[in-house]
């Protein structure tokens, strides 16, 4: 990088710093303990789709997302259907995010930071980070363990008699699009 590009660079982080701390003045109440709604916003749309023309939904935003290559493409897509799958196939809510590694190192290079919240001494990286790391989102075992994740308790925490024994069942589960595994969460 040249001296101009890391001067520009250093510009626009002040900028965004700036913005940042104007914006934090309007969007706390006055307490300083919630965040408030943005002015000016429509409601947000709630549709009624099947279930295929989810799929079909799906499969067109792959089909414009900027990929290199058509095997990257094809990698994606197939991960994301095989996320949709999975989702279907569970009773419970979750949340899932899927993109590219690069994706999430961006975002982590700007300071997204994402916390696992299963952590305990036992499993430092979170017991479903570990439980699934080598699972692929469309196999059995990722399927299992998601429909063990979602299932409803008081306390939205493994039972007594779980290996997970207190630990939260919160959280969104990260994938990485390209070759379809859980990175964290």
């Amino acid at each position: 990088a040249s001296k101009l590009d890391t001067l520009e660079s250093q510009v626009n982080l002040e900028l965004a710093r700036r913005n940042i701390t104007a914006s934090r003045k309007s969007i706390f109440d006055k307490n300083e303990t919630m965040l408030r709604s943005l002015g000016g916003k429509m409601p947000l749309r709630v549709m009624v789709c099947s279930e295929d023309v989810i799929t079909k939904r799906l499969q067109s935003l792959c089909r414009v997302m900027p990929f290199q290559r058509d095997k990257e493409r094809a990698s994606f897509t197939h991960t994301v259907l095989a996320v949709w799958t999975v989702i279907r196939s569970l009773v419970g809510g979750c949340g899932f995010v899927v993109a590219p590694v690069s994706g999430f190192l961006s975002a982590n290079g700007r300071d997204v930071d994402f916390q696992v919240v299963d952590r305990s001494m036992t499993f430092p990286n979170g017991y479903m980070t570990e439980r699934l790391k080598d699972a692929a989102v469309d196999s059995k075992e990722f399927l299992h363990a998601l429909q063990e994740f979602v299932r409803h308790s008081d306390n939205d925490r493994w039972p007594e008699d779980h290996e997970a024994s207190g630990l939260p069942k919160d959280g969104f589960t990260l994938v990485d699009g390209n070759c379809g595994h859980r990175l964290k969460g």
